[in-house]
């Protein structure tokens, strides 16, 4: 049952300079969540360092090619956006795949 994934497909928007993209998505908050339920963004394999932010604070940073992982529940809203913001490069900006995870929170 765990961990719940949630893929977050398209739509993907991209703005930003050509050599320096950032991709954005906007998603509503899982219903449901359980208090001892944690929600979890997932970022496989981005093809450059991006900074990741959440709903305008950054969250630190995505490594290249490895899964990074970062706890979002306190940072949930009713409306929520994503933005990966890559550094200029000749690369096209990518990563494998984008969910939530719904995990059970780890006791402490």
């Amino acid at each position: 049952m765990y961990p719940h994934p949630i893929q977050l497909r398209e739509p993907w928007r991209r703005t930003g300079e050509a050599d320096a993209p950032v991709l954005s998505r906007t998603f509503n908050a899982p219903t449901g969540l359980e208090p001892h339920e944690a929600v979890w963004l997932v970022i496989d394999r981005p093809s450059a360092l991006a900074e990741l932010h959440f709903n305008g604070n950054l969250l630190g940073a995505a490594a290249p090619a490895v899964t990074s992982e970062f706890e979002i529940t306190p940072h949930l809203a009713n409306g929520n956006e994503i933005k990966l913001q890559f550094p200029p490069t000749k690369e096209p900006a990518e990563f494998a795949s984008v969910r939530l995870e719904i995990r059970l929170k780890s006791k402490h």
